[in-house]
């Protein structure tokens, strides 16, 4: 079988420099500060007042959607990211809640080294990732002129009423209306009209929030794992992470692991081996513990000069003899793998034989569809290996049975979503699965053991149709795209990628890590890829 994604315009992730610069000789103290600061920068100071989203050189930018009011953005807090609760308890105190934005970037006299210039902003309104913030000191008459920054943004610090903590200067627009023409003025005025006003400090705390949001991964730079060919689903090859940004993990696999000249299946569309595009969240399916394939009796292809084998088979023995395991420092284990999926006794009422329904995310011109599927096998930890029922060879999938991809027969029916027939060759809306079941003499996986179904209701209202968000690709997961709420389906989220054709519609669960609020990519310094043309 051979899966590959569609064929995109693809763009390396822009990497996130940090705004600011320390001194070689460590951190800078506030009066140092004060006298190395070049004063006629700030005098000459100008200070856009436009929106403020597009500050990198992003391929999209939200800044349209965001400024026009008539849009509909799904609130960050229905996303199961890591910035969830606190965008919540954001939401809650709108009018209230201080930051310190860093309004410009000033040079040192002396050295030139660049220090941040900061004031207090009040937010105001969230739409996804982005705070519209109003500077202290403005009028309530110039709410119309409110900036946007994005939460997880370098300008963005706590504040905490520590004056002395940053910078402060005033905006030059600030300056003038107020009459503050002497730093000292301006801090004052802060101290007398900030003290005694109802608002939400932001403590410290949010910086190592942040800082969790940005790096915080159960994976690490250097761990190892057996990941899932993308393109021959019948193995997994060894895989090393390269690089975190939040949940999701760059895994690569290496030559030190994979002797590509002496594999009779390798494909110039490896996307996995020695390339950057394999981005995924930690959750994701095609990851497995070091000892996996051995486990399992899958078949593991890695390179004999590795010494991989033998040790994967230790783990495996002594995972299935309950023994102390001996993983080395860098191995996934067992217990961080499967850390997300759910364990429960009735996975083990599923039996060799059985039909579903399941969502092929490996299969590029699938993924707004679900296909007719089979039991093969009863793996370890309840796994099972799914084979598609239009009778390809190596087309076959292992997933646990707790995966929000798997459906009970009638699914794509019952929720009006294609299902592919093996025997027609295309993809129905009225797939007949009793006739189906009596003529192969099968029978039905029972409902009772998938995931219910929300009230569609409830999902509708977290997820209007047309609201936007940004995804992932299921097939292409180094790739991001501005989308739109097309349709809800049971529990699955029909998504469509803004400027593409229906063809590219992807079908996602609606707790799915894939899916992110509008501000997410530039965030966390990824790109977000413009519409193409249909």
């Amino acid at each position: 079988m051979k899966k590959m994604g569609r064929k995109r315009k693809q763009t390396n992730d822009q990497k996130m420099e940090p705004i600011l610069t320390e001194n070689s000789k460590g951190k800078v103290s506030f009066a140092e500060k004060l006298s190395r600061l070049d004063w006629r920068d700030i005098e000459r100071g100008d200070f856009n007042k436009e929106i403020r989203l597009d500050l990198s050189d992003r391929l999209f930018s939200w800044e349209k959607v965001v400024k026009d009011g008539d849009n509909a953005i799904i609130p960050a807090f229905h996303f199961q990211h890591p910035y969830a609760p606190l965008m919540e308890d954001f939401c809650q105190h709108l009018g209230k809640l201080v930051f310190s934005l860093r309004w410009s970037t000033h040079k040192m006299k002396d050295t030139g080294e660049p220090v941040g210039v900061f004031w207090p902003v009040i937010v105001h309104e969230i739409k996804g990732l982005y705070l519209r913030v109003q500077f202290f000191g403005d009028s309530d008459e110039d709410l119309d002129e409110l900036y946007w920054v994005n939460l997880l943004s370098e300008e963005l610090k706590p504040f905490d009423g520590d004056l002395k903590a940053l910078l402060f200067v005033a905006p030059p627009h600030i300056k003038k209306t107020m009459g503050l023409v002497k730093l000292e003025d301006q801090v004052a005025y802060l101290e007398r009209n900030m003290e005694g006003l109802e608002l939400m400090q932001t403590p410290q705390s949010f910086l190592k929030k942040r800082k969790k949001m940005l790096c915080g991964n159960k994976y690490r730079e250097g761990e190892r794992v057996e990941l899932l060919d993308n393109l021959n689903s019948d193995r997994v090859r060894v895989a090393v992470v390269q690089q975190v940004r939040g949940r999701r993990a760059n895994f690569k696999v290496l030559s030190e692991y994979y002797d590509v000249d002496a594999d009779s299946r390798k494909n110039d569309e490896d996307r996995q081996y020695e390339t950057d595009h394999t981005w995924i969240d930690e959750s994701s399916p095609l990851i497995f513990h070091v000892g996996w394939a051995a486990l399992a009796d899958y078949t593991l292809e890695v390179s004999d000069k590795a010494d991989y084998r033998d040790h994967a088979r230790r783990v495996a023995q002594h995972i299935d003899q309950k023994k102390s395991l001996n993983y080395f420092a860098d191995d996934a284990t067992l217990s961080k793998t499967m850390s997300d999926c759910r364990s429960d006794p009735k996975y083990e009422d599923f039996q060799v034989g059985m039909k579903l329904e399941f969502l092929d995310w490996l299969d590029a011109d699938m993924l707004n569809c679900l296909k007719v599927g089979t039991i093969i096998k009863i793996l370890p930890n309840n796994y099972l290996l799914i084979e598609s029922d239009e009778g390809k060879r190596d087309d076959v999938l292992p997933v646990h049975a707790s995966s929000a991809y798997i459906f009970p027969p009638d699914y794509a029916y019952k929720h009006e979503i294609p299902l592919f027939d093996p025997q027609a060759k295309k993809a129905v809306k009225n797939f007949n699965w009793s006739d189906y079941l009596e003529r192969t003499k099968s029978k039905p996986a029972p409902s009772s053991l998938f995931h219910e179904t929300p009230e569609i209701r409830k999902l509708e209202e977290i997820f209007p149709i047309g609201s936007h968000l940004e995804a992932s690709c299921h097939n292409e997961s180094h790739l991001y795209f501005p989308s739109k709420v097309k349709a809800i389906h049971g529990r699955l989220i029909e998504v469509q990628y803004l400027g593409y054709s229906e063809e590219y519609t992807e079908l996602f669960d609606y707790k799915s890590s894939d899916l992110f609020p509008v501000g997410h990519s530039e965030g966390f310094g990824l790109t977000l890829l413009a519409p193409q043309d249909k």
